[in-house]
């Protein structure tokens, strides 16, 4: 019995997507090797001159920039507002950093290896803002077990920076810090 053996099917590309292709690739070589003169050379093969390396790295820098333009961006500046108007406003603020002003922290122990870490707000204290503590800052959140567990909570007021996050029933606050009022 003959056995009959597939060849692996070779891809078409288009010849125009071909020739775009090759004149993209001309047009990088150009630009990393400063003219048509290494045109037909690849870009490794010439040796690095203090203009090469210095075009190099104007595009490495402008890469990195381009990545990282979002870090400085107007959304991710920290807001400053009170529980009642992140609650009002979580749905818009989800993904931002907001400091939350006037908590009144409690942390509860559900089981043990399982806490919650909460901010009231100091005139509602109906009103919970939860903090996400696997994410949280570590002394923060040691603080917060230590002297704020229980019934009677003394210092356990200040403000919380975080990014916000929309949880089950209310926002939650990721990748929080505490600073604890004096």
């Amino acid at each position: 019995m003959a056995v009959l053996r597939k060849e692996p099917a070779v891809p078409y590309v288009l010849p125009s997507t071909q020739r775009a292709v090759q004149a993209r690739t001309r047009r990088y070589r150009r630009l990393l090797t400063g003219g048509d003169a290494g045109a037909s050379r690849t870009p490794s093969s010439r040796p690095l001159t203090p203009l090469r390396a210095a075009r190099l790295a104007l595009l490495a820098v402008a890469g990195a920039v381009a990545a990282l333009s979002h870090v400085g961006s107007a959304e991710n500046v920290a807001k400053s507002l009170d529980v009642t108007d992140l609650l009002v406003d979580a749905t818009n603020l989800v993904g931002k950093k907001v400091t939350v002003n006037g908590c009144s922290f409690e942390s509860v122990i559900i089981i043990p290896g399982v806490t919650s870490v909460i901010c009231h707000s100091s005139s509602n204290t109906q009103i919970p803002l939860h903090i996400d503590t696997t994410s949280m800052e570590r002394e923060s959140l040691r603080r917060a077990l230590k002297t704020c567990t229980g019934p009677a909570r003394p210092n356990c007021s200040g403000s919380v920076t975080g990014t916000v996050s929309s949880g089950t029933l209310s926002p939650i606050l990721g990748h929080a810090t505490i600073e604890w009022a004096q």
